[in-house]
């Protein structure tokens, strides 16, 4: 239940991430794996390697690799290709023995690809802030997301519905949002720049 991070451009060839399997028993065991998309950016392509190459439309890889027991496997990569395009994008992984998918394994990988000269995500995400927290009806944003064009800010509940969305002009590096009719409580605030998750934190409402 892990998460890989790969991170690119959006003119980007490709992003190639490996995963090893390990065979934690004392015997052999017939490994398949499936994927499940949490999320995927429109316009980029996905595949993954186990013995063959599957797209996402194969779910589930239609054949088996044995691992053997106490051995470590290194075939498996997952492949990703922005084709120009920006955004994130997660791909849950699961590696389960033949004939008993409850002894299985997942793993996440997420491709966080920028538009092409946005800059370094470290960079603008250590230039986001969001004060005062906790807010009684108004909260300020101070973010530098050089040259983006456009900026969102949503709120969420904690069950993750989005409660608020605010758009932010790109000229704009410090914004003051009314939170005035937000319940009291606790919510989890995003920065999106060019559809880009560059930030999330907490916010507590008062």
């Amino acid at each position: 239940n892990d998460t890989i991070l790969a991170k690119g451009y959006a003119d980007t060839e490709e992003l190639k991430v490996p995963v090893y399997v390990k065979n934690l028993t004392g015997s052999d065991k017939e490994v398949f794996v499936k994927l499940y998309v949490k999320q995927i950016v429109e316009g980029s392509l996905v595949q993954y390697c186990w013995y063959s190459c599957f797209d996402i439309a194969t779910t589930q890889s239609t054949s088996f690799l044995v691992v053997a027991a106490n051995d470590t496997v290194k075939d498996f990569y997952s492949l990703f290709k922005p084709k120009k395009t920006s955004g994130i994008t997660e791909i849950m992984y699961t590696f389960f023995v033949n004939k008993d998918e409850t002894d299985s394994v997942s793993v996440t990988v997420t491709y966080e690809i920028l538009s092409t000269g946005i800059g370094d995500m470290s960079e603008i995400r250590n230039s986001v802030n969001c004060y005062p927290n906790p807010a009684v009806d108004k909260v300020f944003f101070d973010f530098n997301t050089n040259i983006a064009s456009s900026n969102t800010i949503i709120f969420y509940d904690l069950v993750g519905n989005k409660v608020k969305q605010v758009e932010i002009k790109n000229t704009v590096t410090e914004s003051e949002i009314d939170i005035s009719d937000l319940n009291s409580g606790l919510y989890i605030w995003t920065l999106k720049s060019d559809g880009v998750i560059i930030k999330s934190d907490r916010l507590i409402k008062k």
